[in-house]
């Protein structure tokens, strides 16, 4: 098990860095070789 945290400037960075054409190109790699589950904290 691997626990990774990324902070982002508030919740509409994170979305927008989800959701981004950059990172939907590369998503499926981490999709079919890991299980993950992201959970989104704000206000930390």
């Amino acid at each position: 098990m691997r626990l990774t945290i990324i902070e982002f400037e508030n919740v509409e960075k994170f979305n927008a860095w989800w959701h981004s054409p950059e990172y939907r190109a590369v998503a499926p790699l981490r999709e079919q070789s890991a299980k993950t589950n992201a959970i989104v904290a704000d206000g930390f």
